[in-house]
């Protein structure tokens, strides 16, 4: 066996090698002095305190702007007998451990949160009151944030929460409701408390105070939130002489219902010739750009449209019924982002006027005239350059297609693109693969090149050989491995892939998990939490929407992880 990995040749004009020389020479010093930018998200400490002067209890939760645990951060808490003046901690160790048999006192004290971005820690201080500071450094994600919490012995514990936890708002609705619930000491009435609701800013958006039970109801007004986009929602109680201070957060995704408005109402032309209208797409919040507009006559779908900075330009193509003058299309909004969801269909009218009898023969005259200037030229040499790989077409769906012969009996080419833009994938990993019943048996390995492209040879006596390919934002494709040819590879980015999945099982276990036109990870949330109180399907969901509309990349290991939590295949009733 061998495996012989070809790089594409390109031939350089003598006379330009002086040029490249030059180049090559400066390229370095330009490299080096160009700035590096590199965005990060803010972070912010929630902190609660309680207990006497000998086992002062500490506790919090290190968070990124929409209300995300950041894990593993460092932090470093450190008590103020006054403002900017360090005291000193005569012991602290963390909850559930004994005390170190040997404690040298210090300010500072350093710590890494858990896995939920939590701590808790139990201290003591030479004083009953004081002033704690949490601070963290920042990563190469978030950065640094600090928070300060006054602590008195005399004040003792108290915990808020959201119930229920709110997870979507209809920016659409005037109002929304928001409850929070208090847990006191036994001695300690819970009705009476005054309680604050914050957004991600740190704006306040109300005040509540709680009944005899130890709820609390804010009467939100969304006009007061940011528009459509991942947020995040804070209640949180000061403190007072006799309780501590405490506060909780969620993240929410706030959406809004997308209008469609035809900018000329209505069109004149010829459908069957095709014809192209505007499209007006807002929201209460303004004017939007993502996702698409398509045009409907009847069930079918005859066109469709790009939505940019609120419009979009429809195309479509379609032969009207015989003897119709005026044409009612549906036109309807689909989501790319949980952000915008569809509203009412709108409607278009097109006015069918057809085309004259002599303008029917004008594509028949251009084909004949086509066809002979191809006639006329039919005795050109053979051409010297082989013709380009023929580049894959978009079809949302993860293919090996052979597109070609090969120009060597053991040779294969091609290319890689995605599967729903048609971009190239660069630096994928090619692999042909042999079956074996101890290890992985790779019989050839290559990469593609910036443009997605890759070639090798291959020698081998073995059978049923399998070709796969890995990149790092892509699933991986496994398929048999073909005669020697020419491909186009598809793959699919793992972002889709996790969405697909969660359709996919929705669609399996019906309803009310299912919905028309297609379900998304809210709507299996609501149906999780609301009728079927299955909290390890909405946490599937839940991680499925973070990971596939957020800002970080979805790798390998990522997407191991939602599919680990992806429920069993039985439907659930």
């Amino acid at each position: 066996m061998n495996c012989r990995v070809r790089c594409p040749k390109r031939r350089v004009p003598w006379v330009f090698v002086p040029w490249v020389v030059v180049c090559a020479l400066l390229a370095p010093s330009q490299v080096l002095s160009a700035p590096r930018v590199q965005v990060r998200g803010s972070s912010r400490i929630e902190m609660q305190a309680f207990g006497p002067v000998s086992r002062l209890t500490i506790t919090g939760t290190v968070r990124d702007e929409v209300g995300a645990p950041i894990p593993k951060a460092r932090i470093v808490l450190a008590p103020l007998a006054a403002p900017d003046v360090p005291d000193l901690w005569k012991s602290i160790y963390p909850c559930g451990q004994s005390p170190a048999s040997s404690f040298v006192e210090h300010s500072d004290h350093a710590l890494d949160v858990d896995d939920a971005g939590t701590w808790c820690v139990i201290a003591s201080l030479g004083r009953d009151h004081a002033t704690l500071r949490a601070t963290f450094g920042g990563d190469s994600l978030h950065e640094g944030t600090r928070s300060d919490i006054v602590w008195d012995a005399a004040q003792r514990a108290m915990t808020v929460s959201f119930s229920p936890r709110p997870e979507r708002v209809d920016l659409d609705l005037p109002r929304q409701r928001v409850f929070a619930h208090i847990t006191v000491p036994p001695d300690v009435g819970p009705s009476g408390i005054a309680l604050e609701l914050k957004d991600e800013r740190g704006e306040l958006l109300g005040s509540a105070r709680t009944d005899e039970a130890g709820i609390a109801l804010f009467d939100l007004a969304t006009a007061k939130l940011q528009g459509p986009g991942i947020g995040a929602l804070h209640v949180g109680f000061p403190g007072s002489a006799s309780l501590a201070a405490t506060s909780t957060s969620t993240a929410i995704t706030r959406y809004a219902h997308v209008k469609l408005e035809p900018v000329r109402d209505p069109l004149q032309g010829d459908p069957s010739s095709g014809l192209l209208g505007s499209v007006r797409v807002t929201t209460s919040r303004g004017p939007i750009s993502g996702g698409t507009v398509e045009a409907l006559f009847g069930a079918d779908v005859v066109g469709s449209g790009v939505v940019r900075e609120g419009e979009s330009d429809v195309s479509f193509v379609f032969a009207p019924p015989r003897g119709a003058e005026l044409l009612k299309l549906t036109l309807r909004y689909v989501s790319d982002t949980p952000y915008f969801v569809a509203g009412e269909p709108g409607q278009i009218t097109i006015r069918a006027v057809r085309s004259g009898v002599a303008l029917r023969f004008v594509p028949v005259l251009l084909a004949i005239g086509v066809a002979a200037w191809l006639l006329r030229g039919w005795r050109r040499p053979k051409r010297l350059e082989r013709a380009d790989t023929r580049a894959a077409q978009p079809k949302g769906v993860a293919s090996i297609e052979v597109v070609g012969s090969s120009r060597a009996a053991p040779h294969w080419s091609g290319r890689v693109v995605d599967a729903h833009d048609g971009e190239p994938v660069a630096s994928a990993r090619i692999r042909v693969i042999a079956p074996s019943f101890v290890d992985l048996d790779v019989v050839c390995e290559t990469h593609t090149d910036g443009e997605g492209r890759f070639s090798f040879d291959l020698n081998s006596a073995a059978r049923e050989l399998k070709l796969r390919i890995e990149a790092p934002l892509h699933t991986e494709l496994n398929r048999p491995l073909p005669a020697p040819s020419e491909l186009a590879i598809s793959l699919v980015s793992r972002r889709r892939t996790l969405l697909q999945r969660l359709v996919e099982w929705a669609r399996r276990a019906g309803k009310p998990w299912d919905q028309p036109p297609e379900p998304t990870p809210g709507h299996v949330v609501r149906v999780a939490t609301a009728h079927h109180r299955r909290d390890e399907i909405a946490t599937w969901a839940e991680n499925t929407e973070r990971k596939a509309y957020g800002p970080d990349p979805v790798d390998a290991r990522a997407e191991r992880e939602v599919k680990a939590m992806e429920p069993g295949r039985q439907a659930l009733r």
